[in-house]
């Protein structure tokens, strides 16, 4: 599965409820994924997914958790064809 999908898919996000009742994702895995998606145009997209991902250095488990909490806090919003868009720093 493309690592969008994973983001955004409810199963994953579901999938992500137990890190969270943990703790949920630590801030240093927040901010990787913020820098990351901010470094890549502040989307994940198809062709951008991959990439995001491997430079966050983040699990597609770890990184639903994170997406889980910047969409709960309004921070990134899903997008038109299965996108994901940063409303952070300098995303807005």
């Amino acid at each position: 599965m493309k690592l969008h999908a994973a983001l955004l898919a409810t199963g994953l996000a579901l999938a992500a409820l137990p890190a969270l009742a943990e703790g949920g994702p630590r801030p240093a895995e927040i901010d990787a994924l913020i820098a990351a998606m901010t470094a890549a145009g502040c989307m994940v997209t198809d062709a951008n997914q991959a990439a995001v991902l491997q430079a966050a250095g983040l699990t597609p488990d770890v990184a639903a958790g994170v997406v889980q909490v910047l969409e709960a806090d309004g921070r990134a919003v899903q997008g038109e064809g299965h996108t994901l868009r940063l409303k952070t720093g300098s995303c807005s």
